[in-house]
């Protein structure tokens, strides 16, 4: 269910593996043999008949991007044709966004699938190992797809969903639903309404059974968009007429991370500013609290693992920067908040409906 991993100095990136390996295989009902993993580095972690699942334990960055393209190309040729979908586990859903992109880029991922290591987005790799795949259908279009490869013809992905069976129909639907819905959003410059989304999964998906396009299915495209949103590939905002944080009309968005970097920059200037009118001395960046003043530390527009540290406080002192001992974090959305969940007596979550004097007082 998420939290946190404690190891030996030296033995985190194996620690992270095993977890991640242990989740997947617990739910598949194998057994796991740690000592497998370790003796062969360069081999899958997981390989159930024609899917194998590789993870990569290491925060990725950008100069390292090429690397790992390099490391999923080795696992490729290892396996070859005795694999039919190689699904890569990343950590943090912008180092899977990323390198989703750059192997867009490239047919010769096709069969790759990449999903960050958060619960939800594994049991979506776990649905697509558990589901049954006719295997004389899908033989035959691997067979029509190396074909058309050998002939230096463009292989027609939509087209090719005709012929192949639910398990691999439905990865294939939410990989272009994923690519669909992410261009939607950067074309509408990182930023778009749920409404509008949503219609447009709707019109996609009505408009694909027309003519010779595959049919897309409606709810695959909402499943695609609530992973997104569960890898916070996707960010959603709540705007009321009373936000004093965004320029954007009332209602709920849909952002992208470089949207919301710029955004959050927006509103810690907006909260400093306001700080700075009530106390002499505010500072920035204490840990991952963007502002700290007096004995209050606060956190903008936290992502999903900070939201989650914030509601397992257990200490009377939150910064160990500034010991300061009361806590605001403001949510892009209220939604993010389960009801249910009890928060600290230290820890006050705000919205944007707040204004910002009622931040800083």
């Amino acid at each position: 269910d998420g939290g946190f991993v404690f190891t030996l100095p030296g033995k985190a990136l194996n620690a992270i593996r095993r977890v991640i390996v242990e989740y997947i295989s617990g739910k598949l009902g194998l057994e796991y043999s740690p000592s497998a993993t370790s003796e062969n580095p360069d081999w899958p972690d997981i390989v159930l008949e024609d899917r194998a699942v590789v993870i990569i334990p290491e925060h990725l960055r950008a100069s390292s991007m090429g690397l790992t393209l390099d490391r999923v190309r080795k696992q490729m040729s290892k396996l070859q044709n005795g694999v039919s979908e190689l699904f890569v586990v990343v950590r943090g859903s912008v180092a899977a966004a990323k390198l989703r992109e750059l192997m867009d880029s490239s047919e010769e991922f096709n069969d790759v699938s990449v999903v960050s290591a958060f619960p939800r987005s594994l049991d979506s790799i776990i649905e697509g190992l558990t589901h049954e795949t006719d295997m004389s259908e899908e033989s035959s279009v691997q067979t029509q797809l190396k074909e058309d490869a050998d002939s230096d013809e463009q292989v027609d992905l939509i087209g090719a969903m005709h012929d192949v069976g639910s398990a691999t129909n439905r990865a294939i639907q939410i990989r272009l639903w994923f690519g669909l819905i992410q261009d939607l959003v950067d074309i509408s410059n990182g930023q778009v309404k749920w409404e509008e989304l949503l219609e447009f999964i709707e019109t996609t998906s009505l408009q694909s059974l027309k003519g010779r396009s595959a049919p897309l299915n409606m709810e695959e495209g909402k499943r695609a968009l609530t992973e997104l949103l569960a890898d916070e590939v996707l960010i959603a905002l709540r705007v009321t007429d009373e936000s004093q944080f965004i320029e954007l009309a009332e209602g709920l968005w849909l952002v992208n991370s470089s949207v919301l970097k710029s955004l959050k920059e927006k509103a810690i200037d907006t909260i400093e500013e306001e700080l700075k009118k009530h106390h002499s001395s505010v500072s920035r960046n204490h840990g991952y609290y963007d502002l700290c003043v007096g004995n209050t530390s606060y956190v903008i527009f936290p992502n999903q693992q900070q939201l989650n540290t914030l509601l397992h406080l257990h200490s009377d002192v939150a910064c160990r920067t500034c010991k300061s001992t009361k806590v605001v974090c403001v949510l892009t959305a209220i939604e993010y908040l389960e009801e249910s969940v009890t928060t600290p007596s230290n820890l006050i979550v705000k919205t944007m409906d707040d204004n910002v004097s009622a931040l800083v007082t």
